[in-house]
């Protein structure tokens, strides 16, 4: 068997997959004369299978979905810098990565002794 040449899921099959789980899922809602009952407590195993297979399909379009669009927005927003802080913060590593005035000093004046 070869080996998928493309991405695993598309945005377009997500959709598919989104849209076919919703109409799974409300079926036996919207049309419950299709699923006569044939448990003793009244309950159709037919829509119980609908419903939980609709969960699963949209849980697959949806959760893709999420992280074709919603990851890449969150991860904009939490790394988003606003224009008056960038003079302020002009550096993107952590506070414990950056020199103090004092360490700079400090490190110039070794380093003009070890040249001396």
């Amino acid at each position: 068997m070869a080996p998928a040449s493309g991405p695993a899921m598309t945005i377009r099959d997500a959709w598919g997959f989104l849209s076919f789980g919703l109409v799974m899922g409300l079926l036996p809602v919207l049309a419950p004369s299709w699923f006569p009952p044939t448990t003793l407590d009244g309950g159709s195993g037919r829509a119980l299978w609908l419903e939980v297979m609709g969960v699963v399909q949209t849980g697959l379009g949806g959760g893709r979905l999420l992280w074709e669009f919603a990851v890449p927005a969150i991860v904009r927003w939490l790394t988003y810098t606003p224009p008056a802080l960038a003079s302020v913060f002009p550096f993107e590593t952590p506070m414990s990565n950056r020199r103090s005035a004092h360490a700079s000093a400090a490190h110039a004046e070794t380093e003009t002794r070890v040249a001396a």
